[in-house]
Parts: C-alpha cells; structure tokens; sequence
C-alpha cells in the first residue's frame, strides 16, 4: 500500500503552482508576422530574430538578430553604407552588371533582384523554414540568373545560440553567367577594399571590444583594420548593450573554393563576408547550377578557433546526413 501523506501531497502542489505562475509571469516564445513582409521569433517584446522579404527591399535579409538578453547584434541599411542588410547574400557583379551599391540616381542597384513563392513553415519547436524563388537581371531584360534558395532557422539550444541553415542553388539562363567581385591587389586593378560579395553580416554599429577568430586561430586585423584569409569556419565578436557575443559563418565542405576566403573589417564599421570570390570570377555555363552552403551561428560569448573547428565539424557532420 502506498500512503501519501498530506504535508507532501499540500507542498507539492504548492511547488506546482509556484511553478506555473512563474512559467505564466516569465515572457515566452511567440511568433510575429507580417504576411507579405516578414516573419519573427520572439520572446516576450524581443525579437530574436527575423526575416524580411517585402517588395520594397532591395534584397530579402535578416535583421535583427539578437540574444534573448542583448541589442540586436545586426544594422540594417547604415549611413554609411545604405546597401548593408543585416545577414544577406548579394551578387557584386554579375556578367559586369552591378547588384550590390546603389545607383545614385535610383538609391537601388542597376542590377535587379526579385523574389518570389516565398513559402515559410513555422515549427512547434521554434525552428522555421523558408523557400523562395529569385531573379537577377536588368531592367526589364529577361534575367540572367535563377537562384532556388532554402533557410532553416534551427531551435536555440541551453546557451541560448541558434543557428542559420543556408543553400541557394544558382542556375544560368541561355546564356553563360559570370560572377565577380572587385579585385584585391597583387591583381590587376586590385583595390585594398575589394574582394566582399556574397554572404555577408554587418554587426551592430558601437560594437566593442571587437574580435574575429577563424578555426585556426585569432584573426590578425591589419592597421586598416582588414583581415583575410582562408578557414572552414569565422567568427566575429564584441559587446553590445554589456553583453559579450557574436555571429560565426560556416563554410560548407562542398562549396567551390572551400575552405573559404575570409574578408572581416575592423574600422568604421564591423563586417564579416564570405567572400568567395575575392581569388577571381566564377562562371556558371548556360543551364548550369552552382550551389552554394552556408551556415550562421548567433551566439552568447566569444567564439575561439577551438569552438569553430567543432561548430565547423558539426556542420560537416550534419551536411553528410541523408
């Protein structure tokens, strides 16, 4: 027989309600969208983070991305630089047609990219996925370009991370497609701050105590306050708002030219890029697609090159899955 007894029985209860009155007075997740505009993770009034993709933008981006105790960790649009979007992927040149800075007379670039079908599936466990269908082209001409691209946002894990799952699979039209970017010196025309295009973040403005570390180890900005170089795996990092954080870029092992090229800035701004195409053009032929994988991690703390080479391996793992 099994006796229980009532000063147990009362105390547990009472620890019970104690326990959901907190669960009920503590904020919790919940989803905030836009339909058309944007959808958001939220937790209470914050915003972990959301995705945008309305008409009026020039690129779908993420921003803000954020901790549940900090500022937002992304800029969207700077004065300075009017074509930096939080977390986004953007063409430099495609077949010498410029996609990233703004035409002065329009305040968009010449080059055109659309989007359309986007399709978002929200989780029970606050992950999400999100497909969308893209153009590049100019002007009214047909484009040039077709990219299909998916992203998963994962759930956060027990130090409040999460991270960002992201392929876009290029394919050229009739004609062949070449991509480009600014060359860096010792090539031809080279500019000291070319190379970017891509993936890219452009962290917080007043970010401090700003680090970057690759997968081998930390990152040596030069006294322009430019670091390149090439790892599986970057991490940029500072305080915002008294919190330590930052956002990590994985290279995924298949993509061309892996491991990545690396371009961070440490100046004016603090700005992380995938920058794939900093060692030369990349042609994609008529019908041909070139897929490209990345992953983004938004995390508590400093990541060292001994964190990034087991996020790095973890991703490696996780891409082998079938």
């Amino acid at each position: 027989m099994i006796l229980f007894r009532p000063s147990c029985m009362f105390a547990g209860l009472a620890a019970l309600l104690s326990l959901m009155k907190a669960a009920h007075a503590q904020p919790g997740f919940r989803w905030q969208e836009r339909p058309g505009e944007s959808i958001a993770l939220c937790d209470g009034d914050s915003v972990i983070w959301q995705f945008n993709y309305g008409p009026a933008l020039a690129k779908p981006l993420f921003h803000p991305l954020a901790l549940a105790d900090s500022p937002p960790l992304t800029v969207d649009r700077p004065p300075d630089h009017a074509w930096h979007h939080g977390l986004w992927f953007s063409w430099v040149f495609v077949n010498g047609v410029n996609y990233w800075e703004h035409d002065p007379q329009t305040g968009r670039p010449v080059g055109r990219t659309q989007w359309s079908d986007v399709k978002i599936v929200r989780n029970p466990d606050y992950s999400a996925d999100i497909s969308l269908q893209l153009a590049y082209g100019e002007g009214d001409r047909p484009p040039v370009l077709r990219e299909s691209r998916t992203l998963r946002v994962k759930p956060r894990d027990s130090a409040g991370a999460y991270a960002i799952d992201w392929q876009c699979a290029f394919t050229a039209e009739t004609e062949p497609a070449s991509v480009s970017v600014r060359p860096i010196p010792p090539m031809p025309g080279g500019v000291a701050w070319g190379g970017y295009g891509g993936l890219s973040v452009r962290l917080a403005e007043g970010l401090e105590d700003r680090r970057a570390s690759t997968a081998e180890a930390a990152a040596l900005f030069d006294a322009a306050g430019i670091y390149r170089g090439q790892s599986p795996a970057c991490d940029y990092s500072g305080v915002t708002g008294g919190v330590l954080a930052g956002i990590a870029l994985l290279d995924h092992p298949d993509n061309p030219r892996h491991p990545s090229p690396w371009y961070a800035i440490r100046s004016d701004m603090s700005y992380l890029n995938a920058a794939i195409m900093a060692p030369g053009p990349i042609g994609i032929p008529p019908h041909e697609t070139l897929t490209l994988r990345y992953r983004a991690v938004v995390h508590p703390g400093r990541w060292d090159a001994t964190a990034l080479t087991e996020a790095a391996r973890r991703y490696a793992a996780d891409a082998a899955e079938p």
